[in-house]
């Protein structure tokens, strides 16, 4: 297995790398689901942030793999502010 660095910053105890597993080619479909990455253990990012004057804390979960051309990464976002615009973006 390999691993790739996080440009972001992290904070202390946070893991600066995750592990990238081989593939076999067309294993992984660009097709908007996740089923192909179940059986891929995610390294879970918990970022603390402020929002007004309420602390919360953002949830990443990043997954890796890679086949002879290329790599695939699956980032999750999770997170409960949503925020809407009267304008369109």
């Amino acid at each position: 297995m390999g691993a790739l660095g996080l440009s972001a910053a992290a904070h202390a105890g946070d893991p600066t790398t995750w592990s990238c597993g081989l593939v076999e080619e067309n294993t992984i479909r660009i097709d908007g689901l996740t089923g192909d990455w179940d059986e891929v253990s995610p390294t879970i990012l918990k970022v603390d942030t402020a929002v007004g004057a309420a602390p919360r804390t953002l949830g990443v979960k990043l997954r890796c793999n890679y086949d002879q051309n290329s790599v695939f990464l699956l980032i999750e976002v999770e997170d409960d502010v949503v925020l809407r615009s009267a304008r369109r973006v």
